[in-house]
């Protein structure tokens, strides 16, 4: 516990002076372990374009702290949305340095490989048809585990090729929406779909899942003759927790406890009765997680149906854009119809 400790105090000054700071170049003696990957995605003036910055060969890793270069003059920063391997961020924007510092601590090792983050940035109007680059950028120590051991993979820089392409294109032969990046439980996701007459992306974010509680019990501190130690239900996918309790060392012995940090109780019925005692007028938390969308895009529905016709100068065209060009109000009341049926068969099914 004072390893732990000791490491979320280091994550906290970290977080509170380097975000500030930037930080030098490697040294070549250093070993490198683990790779990182800047991604090179492709982007006209005025888009929006998601940018992941992926890990592989994860040696573990429990703290990050790294610089982003990009040039301001040609894209705006936008935001950020997690990836798939830490939770636990820190992000600020220093345009004026030309780099972005993002620092990240967990209370332990994560060990998979896919994307550290996805940055979104605006591609300006005075961008060149070229590659604009982004970059990461460490020293020494700014990558560790949880035995603190420094961690120094290396890095392949990438960027937006900025293209002049569909200046003109109506944007109207958009493909499905795929998923970029996953909502956590408490932010959003981010899903894209592309023109396919072009190739510029559209983007929309996705809400928050929200928190699921597993129904098993977790000890976090252990008991000690000295000290009582405590339980909680965690989340399934984060490290949030409700329902603390605590518990003495007799109790853990009494109850066939396992006094181990983060082992799972094989009976619930302990933890129950532990929180039923020490907070009688209150309610076990229930299940956070929102319900996820179970009917497909109406616009998809559509797009199914109606499918497009070829004009004599040989360009796909969507007969529902032409027929809505004629009749306003026909896209409208064809929507509603479709929904219509699409609850009719949920009815007859169910």
């Amino acid at each position: 516990m004072k390893k732990r400790a000791f490491s979320f105090f280091i994550c906290i000054c970290v977080a509170l002076s380097l975000l500030i700071f930037s930080a030098p170049a490697v040294s070549a003696a250093d070993i490198y372990q683990g790779k990182i990957e800047v991604g090179t995605v492709e982007g006209i003036t005025g888009d929006i374009v998601a940018v992941p910055i992926k890990l592989t060969e994860n040696p573990g890793i429990m703290a990050v702290t790294v610089s982003i270069t990009y040039d301001p003059e040609v894209l705006k920063y936008k935001g950020a949305y997690y990836g798939d391997i830490f939770n636990d961020y820190t992000i600020a924007n220093h345009p004026d340095r030309k780099l972005i510092r993002l620092v990240i601590c967990e209370m332990r090792n994560k060990t998979n490989d896919g994307n550290i983050i996805i940055l979104k940035f605006q591609v300006k109007d005075n961008a060149k048809a070229e590659l604009t680059k982004i970059g990461l950028e460490y020293s020494r120590g700014d990558f560790c585990n949880w035995n603190l051991d420094k961690i120094m993979p290396t890095v392949t820089p990438g960027g937006i090729n900025v293209a002049f392409n569909g200046e003109n294109c109506p944007h109207k032969n958009y493909g499905k929406w795929t998923v970029v990046s996953k909502p956590t439980c408490v932010d959003k996701g981010l899903n894209e779909r592309v023109c396919e007459l072009c190739g510029h992306k559209e983007y929309k974010d996705t809400d928050p899942i929200g928190h699921t509680y597993s129904d098993k019990w977790t000890v976090d501190r252990p008991a000690t003759a000295e000290k009582e130690g405590t339980m909680s239900r965690y989340c399934i996918r984060c490290d949030d927790y409700v329902d603390r309790v605590s518990f003495s060392l007799e109790q853990s012995e009494e109850n066939n406890i396992g006094n181990d940090i983060w082992s799972e109780l094989p009976d619930n019925s302990v933890g129950d009765e532990l929180f039923k005692e020490q907070f009688p007028d209150e309610e076990l938390t229930p299940n956070q997680e929102k319900p996820q969308d179970s009917l497909p895009d109406v616009e998809d529905i559509i797009g199914e149906i109606i499918p497009e016709a070829e004009t004599p100068d040989g360009e796909n065209v969507s007969v529902l854009d032409k027929i809505a060009e004629a009749f306003p109000n026909y896209a409208t009341w064809l929507k509603i119809l479709i929904i219509a049926i699409v609850v009719l068969l949920i009815l007859i099914l169910v």
